[in-house]
């Protein structure tokens, strides 16, 4: 019994790994890399790791020693092979847009596209490097001619050479193509963040407006927060939400619940979610926290430091200095 789930699973698998490759490849890059500006960002990842590539090869190939003797060569090569590589690159990925639009515009562009467009300019490059890069080494470290010279066997075919850079450039391609695909689904879900009608209210926040005067006149958030993420449809009622904070870089929504607080993230930076939501409630406190002031109970201050405390929770939020003055009267009302 166990020796047939266990094909099963392996048939299963065989079967499904296929089709994730293929859909991985299908993937379009969508509107993300139609914009110029966003295309150059990836370009200096692209830089940034064949400059490492070079100069960690150079270490391990041929030892720490040589790796120090030669250290303005390794860094002088490294930069030119990096720079041309990138180019190259830059260059395949221009060209097929302009001279293949029907095929290859930036618009229509799949991650497989991507891979062969990207691997051709990988490929110009490399002899670009081997032919008019190398020849230029006799000129600025002929030392290092005179190693090689002396040292036949050091030097490395240029089969070999496209044998080692292909499992690395496959790791840089996949990286990259994950960073521009990272990017468009955080755009995707900018676009999708808005605010709806609802009139949504929960125990905790109804309980903000009774018994204490001083809330009662202060209006409420209307409507609700919704965005669209990987498993379906978000929606948090403004006025629900006590505070944003900033976690590996995107945003965590705190919001209550009638028996408590639960949160949600968002793959959004803070600036971009600020541009969303109401300015009259949802004021900036720190570089890493946003505060729905109607959740507010006091400020707190600590020494030389302040704070905010969010009602009903026991969350104390760090005030910075260079905004406590603009916003203190605020939340003092």
């Amino acid at each position: 019994m166990s020796v047939n789930t266990s094909m099963d699973s392996l048939k299963s698998l065989s079967n499904e790994w296929p089709q994730r490759i293929r859909r991985y490849f299908a993937g379009n890059l969508g509107d993300f890399y139609s914009q110029a500006v966003n295309r150059l960002t990836l370009y200096p990842v692209i830089f940034t790791f064949f400059l490492a590539e070079c100069s960690t090869f150079w270490l391990i190939y041929l030892g720490k020693s040589f790796f120090l003797n030669y250290m303005s060569f390794v860094m002088i090569y490294s930069l030119h092979k990096a720079a041309v590589y990138s180019l190259c690159i830059f260059a395949a990925d221009t060209t097929v847009h302009y001279l293949v639009p029907h095929w290859g515009t930036f618009e229509k562009r799949s991650v497989g596209k991507q891979w062969f467009i990207w691997t051709m300019g990988l490929l110009v490059g490399f002899i670009i490097q081997r032919t008019t890069v190398n020849s230029l080494i006799i000129h600025y470290a002929p030392e290092v001619i005179s190693y090689f010279i002396a040292r036949p066997e050091a030097r490395l075919s240029n089969l070999k050479l496209l044998l080692y850079l292909t499992p690395y450039w496959c790791f840089v391609m996949f990286v990259t193509i994950q960073i521009a695909r990272s990017k468009q689904r955080i755009q995707d879900q900018a676009r999708s963040l808005m605010i709806l009608p609802g009139n949504q209210k929960n125990a905790s926040t109804e309980s903000l407006m009774v018994g204490e005067p001083e809330k009662r006149n202060n209006r409420l958030p209307e409507g609700n927060l919704n965005w669209e993420n990987e498993s379906g449809g978000v929606s948090i009622p403004l006025a629900d939400i006590t505070h944003i904070t900033v976690e590996d870089h995107y945003c965590r929504i705190n919001y209550s619940i009638s028996n408590g607080l639960k949160n949600t993230m968002i793959r959004l930076p803070l600036k971009e979610m600020l541009l969303k939501l109401p300015q009259d409630h949802f004021i900036k406190i720190h570089r890493s926290h946003v505060v729905n002031i109607i959740h507010v109970l006091r400020l707190k201050k600590e020494g030389r430091d302040n704070k905010v405390v969010i009602r009903n929770t026991g969350v104390e939020l760090p005030v910075s200095r260079s905004r406590f003055k603009d916003i203190s009267p605020r939340l003092s009302r």
